[in-house]
């Protein structure tokens, strides 16, 4: 029952597909570079405000293949 689809984030349609998806998305995993997803316009923040009609909260994870250096 699972689904899955791709898309081209480095196109303006494809950023737009991804933000109407997490608009009704519970739970948001992803495994950019720290950054990444702030800059495209899809951070927690940004998906937050879009959804402040919506009383449920957004479950935001990050997964890091490298581990990150201070």
């Amino acid at each position: 029952g699972k689904r899955s689809i791709v898309v081209d984030m480095k196109q303006a349609e494809g950023v737009e597909v991804v933000r109407k998806l997490m608009s009704d998305a519970d739970v948001v995993i992803q495994n950019f570079r720290p950054g990444a997803m702030e800059r495209l316009g899809l951070g927690y923040e940004d998906v937050k405000a879009a959804r402040a009609e919506s009383l449920r909260p957004i479950i935001d994870r990050k997964l890091a293949a490298v581990a990150r250096r201070s």
